[in-house]
């Protein structure tokens, strides 16, 4: 089993810091785990990518050429080929792939900033990979300064279902 998970977004959003804490995650379940991280030289709001390939076995090509997953955080960010799109409110839902969660809408409400969107967007991405964040060590990877607000968004993420988009997606069934 290999799966290829492509994030996607602008610098300053922590890219690379969900991409690190999901990497460890997934080295702590005892997953071969590569990560390659492309981004301009702009730092900030700049085109950042992080391209994670996590496998039971070794990882032969760490290569991406189609994700399984894009978790896509910015207009601004790259638009990978990918089975399944999971992108910021505003940014996708245009077809069976792309799914839309308001992940900068539940940060500002919950946490009255957008600095936790990504961490909200990464509970989601454990929840779709199927990752107990019960299960895992998770707040010991986070940084000390907001380990409590960090853990809460993710777990915002890993529980949050948009009923309307499952709804609507019965429907056309």
């Amino acid at each position: 089993m290999i799966k290829k998970i492509v994030i996607s977004g602008i610098g300053g959003q922590g890219i690379k810091l969900i991409t690190h804490i999901l990497g460890i995650v997934l080295v702590e379940l005892g997953f071969n785990v590569s990560i390659d991280y492309d981004y301009d030289s702009a730092v900030h709001g700049g085109k950042m990518v992080a391209m994670l390939i996590y496998s039971d076995k070794k990882i032969k090509n760490p290569i991406v050429e189609e994700a399984d997953i894009l978790l896509w955080l910015s207009e601004k960010g790259d638009k990978y080929v990918a089975r399944r799109i999971v992108c910021d409110e505003g940014l996708g839902g245009k077809n069976d792939t792309e799914i839309e969660i308001p992940f900068t809408k539940l940060s500002l409400e919950n946490f009255k900033t957008k600095n936790m969107t990504n961490m909200v967007a990464l509970g989601k991405l454990l929840s779709i990979i199927g990752i107990d964040i019960n299960h895992v060590h998770l707040k010991e990877h986070l940084p000390k300064k907001f380990r409590k607000q960090d853990f809460d968004a993710i777990k915002l993420g890993f529980t949050y279902r948009d009923d309307a988009h499952y709804i609507k997606k019965k429907k056309e069934k």
